[in-house]
């Protein structure tokens, strides 16, 4: 106890001294409240300095948009519109429609690489196209409806029920009747709306990877499927979900798993590392109890697996 009072024990100078201490500290407050009603602070101008920074952002925002627009005009041609097919389009049609060298490279490269437009839609893919630009040319856009070369979908990458799809050298008629996307194949996927035969065959790729959708969501999925390319078909498209795989936890191996788009490395040993504790696994929500998987893993895999 006396060492304690020690701390708390001043002597008559120690005392004096901080309530000198005290007294200047209340001074410089009050001197700081009271100062403002004697000194005006200068209010500095920077009004200069602003216009400055708006011309310099202007002058670059002026840049890019020149820099954007050589990218796809040519200046030195007058746009001249009208109908064309954008999968036989010449180099020469499109300098007429007023492209620059550029973005006509990048149209006939898409083409050569096997690139196909099968709607409007499609030209939104030739990188620099922007939709500004594109809303001018939709208009004068027309795509025939049977393909163009007899052999064009002779493809090594096509197989026999993709090539049927064009049997008579015509398109497959839109379907306005829903269809299961776990069932349908290729010539049944090429009747939704926007949908050729290269997405059909990714989709069924995909479907395959994951054993079957259980949502129609999942298309967003499948590479290089748009928002918009959803909306078209989403109402024409229904799921069977008795027809989907699963995948028995208890039985599946480490390369089994890892097949499945939705089973990461990270949650597989998750999942074997419980398995060889327990010895058993009887569902998802008990691995999610002991924090082993999160719910939202849990919830992703639920579908698709079985004990």
């Amino acid at each position: 106890m006396s060492k304690f009072r020690e701390y708390f024990t001043f002597t008559r100078s120690e005392r004096n001294g901080i309530l000198v201490l005290l007294f200047i500290i209340i001074v410089l407050i009050v001197l700081l409240q009271v100062s403002e009603l004697f000194f005006k602070r200068q209010k500095v101008d920077y009004s200069a300095f602003e216009k400055e920074i708006d011309n310099f952002i202007s002058s670059i925002q002026k840049q890019d948009a020149d820099t954007l627009h050589s990218y796809i005009f040519c200046d030195t041609i007058k746009a001249e519109y009208f109908l064309f097919d954008p999968n036989t389009v010449s180099e020469t049609d499109l300098q007429k429609l007023g492209f620059s060298q550029k973005l006509i490279k990048i149209w006939m490269n898409f083409r050569n690489k096997g690139g196909k437009f099968y709607d409007k839609d499609d030209v939104k893919k030739i990188y620099g196209l922007t939709d500004s630009v594109f809303k001018k040319i939709e208009p004068y856009i027309t795509i025939p409806e049977k393909p163009y070369k007899e052999n064009l979908y002779k493809d090594k990458t096509y197989n026999n029920s993709q090539k049927s799809i064009y049997q008579d050298n015509k398109y497959p008629k839109k379907t306005t009747t829903a269809i299961d996307i776990n069932c349908a194949d290729t010539t049944a996927l090429c009747t939704l709306p926007g949908i050729g035969p290269g997405y059909a065959k990714k989709i069924i790729k995909y479907r395959d990877k994951l054993g079957g959708f259980v949502k129609k969501e999942q298309l967003l999925e499948v590479f290089g499927f748009t928002q918009d390319m959803y909306l078209k078909i989403e109402t024409l498209v229904f799921i069977n979900v008795s027809e989907v795989n699963k995948i028995n936890l208890n039985n599946a191996d480490f390369k089994q798993l890892i097949r499945h788009p939705y089973f990461t490395k990270n949650l597989i040993n998750k999942i074997l590392e419980y398995r060889k504790i327990q010895g058993k696994i009887l569902n998802l929500q008990e691995i999610v109890k002991n924090k082993m998987i999160t719910p939202e893993e849990a919830e992703k895999i639920e579908q698709y697996s079985e004990f």
